[in-house]
């Protein structure tokens, strides 16, 4: 696959101490970025159906390991870490937006000062196959 693109993860977990959601930044370079909008109309006007995936493989990230969302949930050590998971934050590029989850550091804050910042929806492993890559769909 061809990378046309470098990316932005942002995985988030509750932090029980702070009393509140946390993001980890991670970033992914040498992605395939692909975004689709599909169009429908209907008694209810123009409805858009924005959907784009990202190709990434294993050796995308710098200075990061791969590890599943459940394991990267149990470590203790997350910021050694990324995963995949419904939930998190892609930003099609690198940014340093330091997400806090607090204004004006808060997703709204993410989406008004970045283009193309989309929440995962789905992911498919497939790293056990002879292209080693994950599948994320994001909207």
């Amino acid at each position: 696959m061809i990378s046309n693109a470098d990316m932005t993860i942002y995985n988030k977990y509750y932090d029980r101490n702070l009393g509140h959601d946390v993001y980890l930044r991670s970033y992914l370079y040498s992605v395939n970025w692909q975004g689709s909008r599909a169009v429908t109309v209907n008694d209810k006007g123009l409805q858009t159906a924005d959907f784009t995936e990202v190709f990434t493989y294993p050796d995308s990230a710098i200075n990061k390991t791969y590890i599943k969302p459940k394991a990267w949930a149990n470590s203790d050590e997350k910021e050694l870490y990324f995963t995949f998971n419904a939930g998190d934050i892609i930003v099609k590029g690198i940014t340093d937006f330091n997400l806090t989850g607090v204004k004006p550091y808060n997703l709204e804050g993410l989406k008004n000062t970045r283009d193309d910042v989309l929440t995962i929806v789905s992911v498919v492993d497939l790293t056990d196959t002879g292209l080693p890559h994950w599948e994320i769909g994001a909207k």
